[in-house]
This record gives C-alpha cells, sequence and structure tokens, in this order.
C-alpha cells in the first residue's frame, strides 16, 4: 500500500481556482493533476464556501476550525501546567 498523500493548503485552493476561474471540468483537472475527482470536487467544495464566507464578510471556516483547534490545545496545556505547579 502506498502512503497517503498530503497537500498545502495553498496547493488545494490552487486547484479549485482551476476549476473555478477557468471553466474546466472537475473531472480534466483531476485527470491533468493525477489526482481522483472526488478529492478535487470537495476542494472546489471547500473553495466555493471559503470565496462566499469572503463576499459575505465572514472568516474563513477552516480559518475557524484551525482557531478552536489551537485554542483547545492551548487551554489543555495551560491546564496542565497550572495543575503540575499547583500540586
Amino acid at each position: 500500500m502506498g502512503s497517503r498523500r498530503r497537500f498545502t493548503p495553498e496547493y488545494r485552493r490552487d486547484v479549485a481556482s482551476l476549476v473555478l476561474d477557468t471553466g474546466s471540468t472537475i473531472a480534466s483537472v483531476a485527470r491533468d493533476l493525477g489526482l481522483g475527482e472526488s478529492v478535487v470536487g470537495r476542494w472546489v467544495k471547500l473553495e466555493r464556501e471559503r470565496r462566499q464566507a469572503v463576499r459575505e464578510g465572514r472568516p474563513d471556516p477552516r480559518e475557524l476550525e484551525a482557531e478552536i483547534e489551537f485554542l483547545g490545545k492551548a487551554s489543555a496545556f495551560f491546564a496542565s501546567v497550572h495543575q503540575n505547579t499547583s500540586a
């Protein structure tokens, strides 16, 4: 079994932009780049959502998820530090 490939958010956005900005189909972009259609389709959906949020003046949903994850990790870290210093 091959290992799973990882793509940066910028690459995902660029691939989605090929579909959204050039009028190319998801199938043709996926084929040209050697990617699965479902993966490219998911990236296009996320990019549409991101662009819609920007147009409406809302924060990027993916950035919000990242911030929430960071805050959860930070609060767990500080809770453990506080617990270790108060014992």
